[in-house]
Parts: structure tokens; sequence; C-alpha cells
């Protein structure tokens, strides 16, 4: 379906983007941007899909009524990335930030702000930093030194996205599945209900 401003290339249910689909934006040159990849319900992103924003940067996860919502990656163009917990479009629960520059924040988030325990990892200084933080900022903590035998004093390799078409095409494949064993058992219901 085309309209003046996108395009969708997708299932529908009434009416509506529902089931699998991706959404293009027309820019000024005619040329289109691709938005989302990913599943619908009632013309909203539920489920799983990779959003692609205008600026280059990338999420990739799960969606409730068109907000980033349950478990998802976000990917910065700085070369950070977050990975962890979403509600309602923030961050929210169990996370870890990556920084581009190896240092890593695993801890809990709420509202788009670090919030309660977590651990800074400061690989070029060997340190870690262990605290409490309300609202972004911490509070109280104490610095060690990494444990260099600890799997968490070594830096993670270099953050890269997983091929979002092969992920997606392996969740469309699952989600087609999952349709088709709830119609066989809707079938076999019926048929024993005869």
């Amino acid at each position: 379906m085309e309209t003046d401003k996108s395009v969708y290339e997708g299932e529908w249910a009434n009416g509506q983007r529902d089931g699998f689909g991706t959404l293009y934006m027309k820019q000024p040159d005619g040329s289109l941007r691709r938005v989302y990849k990913g599943e619908w319900m009632e013309g909203k992103r539920n489920g799983f899909g990779v959003h692609f924003y205008k600026d280059g940067e990338i999420y990739q996860g799960e969606w409730m009524d068109d907000k980033r919502h349950g478990e998802g990656t976000q990917f910065l163009l700085n070369g950070d990335k977050y990975d962890g917990e979403w509600a309602h479009d923030k961050k929210h629960g169990r996370g870890r930030q990556l920084y581009a520059n190896g240092d890593r924040f695993e801890g809990e988030y709420a509202h788009d702000m670090r919030e309660g325990p977590g651990v800074h990892y400061y690989f070029s200084k060997n340190q870690k930093l262990i605290g409490e933080w309300h609202e972004d900022v911490m509070k109280c903590g104490e610095f060690s030194a990494l444990d260099e035998h600890s799997d968490l004093g070594r830096p993670l390799p270099e953050n890269g996205l997983a091929d979002p078409l092969s992920v997606l095409e392996e969740a469309r494949e699952h989600v087609e599945h999952l349709r088709q064993v709830r119609e066989d058992e809707r079938f076999m219901q019926a048929e024993r209900l005869a």
C-alpha cells in the first residue's frame, strides 16, 4: 500500500497493517528510506522488529503498541549500544550500556536513567565502580581493581548488529509455525466436536 508519504509492503487484516511487513518513508528526492521491518498488529508495531531511525541509529527488539517494550538493543551512532529491558519506549529494568571506548555499565534502569544497583566497568583504568544510582547519578559506591582472571575483567568484543534481515526472517518463520500449530489445533478440536 502506498500513500503520499509512505509505502508499506506486508500483511494486512481489517484494513490495517497486521502480521509481518516493512514500512518505507518517501524522501524529498523521491527515494524510499526503510523505517521499520517486523511484526504489526492492528496498525501498530507489535512483536519483534527492527526500526531504522532517520539519524542512522537502529533499534532491534520487541515492540508493544508502537513503543519499544520488552527485550531490545539500541545501536547508537557514536558506537555505544544499550542491550536490555524497555517499557513504554524507555530503558526500564535490567540493562547493559556498552560504550564505544570499551567501558560498560550493567545494572537497573528506570525511565531511561540508571536507577538502583549497578556496576560501571572502566577497562582503560582496570577499575570497576559498584554503586547505587538515583536518576542517573551515582549516589554511593566503591571503586576496586578489576580481577584480570574474571570474565568481567575482559573488554567485550566490538559491537555489531546481527544481520537484521536474517533475524527477522527466522522470527517470521517461527511466528508462521506457531500460527500453523494454532490453526491445526483449532481444526482438530472442531473435528472432535463434530
